[in-house]
């Protein structure tokens, strides 16, 4: 088997030219085993074990006032005016919402994962990982410095140019 590894089939066509019919047999045999052997080593090594997460679940920030008290309006009130249409969208939402309206200079994810509560939609499996899509070169909607959120300029002309999208 190691021959047929190395040299390809040529090493197999070289021992069905040298071998007899019987020993041929056992050869072919013995390889099959050997190939069985080598599938349940591989198997075994290349099954993985689910990653588990190094990161810590967002927490609700439970002084957060969403309600609208002191500004404008409610962040469910902004979020039906804006009608976002994706979780991208969502999230440069609530940023924009936090920092132009109620003001808060350091905005976290746990910030963001609040306003999903708040609102009651779905929240996106990986928040985290929804928060880089939404500072992703594909969609620079927020940036981030240190685990803190800002809107970006692309995120303010979206929200205040584009939302809501025309029918």
């Amino acid at each position: 088997f190691k021959e047929l590894r190395e040299e390809g089939l040529g090493a197999l066509h070289k021992v069905h030219l040298s071998s007899g019919t019987g020993t041929l047999k056992a050869s072919a045999e013995h390889l099959s085993d050997e190939t069985k052997a080598e599938g349940e080593k591989a198997s075994v090594q290349t099954s993985k074990p689910k990653k588990k997460s190094n990161q810590r679940q967002p927490q609700l920030i439970k002084d957060l006032d969403l309600s609208g008290k002191g500004v404008s309006k409610s962040l469910k009130d902004f979020v039906s005016e804006k009608n976002p249409a994706t979780n991208i969208e969502r999230t440069a939402v609530f940023i924009y919402y936090m920092q132009n309206i109620l003001n808060l200079s350091e905005i976290t994810v746990d910030h963001v994962f609040s306003c999903y509560k708040n609102i009651g939609v779905r929240l996106p499996q990986n928040l985290p990982q929804n928060l880089n899509d939404t500072a992703s070169s594909r969609y620079g909607f927020i940036e981030v410095d240190n685990g803190k959120y800002t809107v970006s300029i692309l995120g303010i002309n979206l929200i205040e140019h584009d939302l809501p999208r025309k029918e």
